[in-house]
């Protein structure tokens, strides 16, 4: 989030802070195309453009049903030096946050994992910008935590992966011993385009990932009062 309130608060004032702290957001979803893959979706041409923006495979291709969802996810784009993290343990009726810590989010435990798939085959990917106003966050399992007496600073950790064959790590989510964070997410603005790229994975070659082709898929045309987050590189 943004700067938290330095204390004690409540449920609002929680909300406040949270909404100007994470604004940007990728949708993103990965799936794994049967070794027969459908013609054209893993290759350059017609195929692989005329996948559509919002990221799903149409049933009229052949061997459609083969194809498998790997991944399905709303990444938030974390920033970790420029965001805090604060942690309260909320009341039933949420009058009240009891603080129980407050620091800069760089300053959490780093922990890498494998975001992008490590066997062998043929992927496609979708990826789209979007603007996105959150909910404060919590811990998808509060049983990892039973009392505001459990917490400990340091079973918060920053999770960072290699996407695709980006040269840095991308920091893709927050656990709290090993259970993730959650924020949901009260609006959304997609981008006006979205990408889809084919590329495998060969375990056996080097580098491990190859990227086979790339395309851009637009979305309805809107008028220019009609906000939109920056497009995807």
């Amino acid at each position: 989030m943004g700067l938290p309130p330095d204390g004690d608060t409540d449920w609002e004032q929680l909300s406040l802070a949270q909404r100007h702290g994470i604004r940007q957001a990728a949708a993103f979803r990965l799936y794994a195309l049967p070794d027969a893959a459908p013609p054209g979706l893993a290759e350059p041409g017609p195929g692989l453009e005329a996948l559509p923006f919002n990221g799903t495979i149409p049933e009229g291709l052949p061997q459609v049903a083969a194809v498998q969802l790997y991944c399905d996810a709303v990444i938030p784009r974390f920033d970790p030096p420029q965001l805090w993290l604060a942690v309260y343990a909320l009341e039933d009726d949420r009058t009240k946050a009891v603080a129980l810590d407050r620091f800069p989010l760089h300053q959490a435990e780093n922990e890498a994992c494998w975001f992008y798939p490590t066997d062998d085959g043929t992927y496609l990917r979708w990826e789209r910008a979007e603007a996105i106003t959150l909910a404060p966050g919590f811990i998808a399992d509060p049983t990892c935590c039973p009392s505001a007496s459990d917490y400990r600073r340091s079973s918060l950790h920053l999770l960072w992966s290699l996407m695709a064959d980006d040269p840095d790590l991308t920091c893709v989510g927050i656990t709290y011993a090993g259970v993730r964070l959650e924020w949901p997410v009260l609006s959304d603005e997609p981008a006006a385009a979205a990408s889809w790229t084919a590329f495998a994975v060969d375990s056996a070659a080097s580098p491990h990932y190859r990227q086979i082709a790339t395309v851009r898929a637009h979305g309805p045309l809107r008028s220019d009062s009609q906000a939109s987050p920056s497009p995807l590189p």
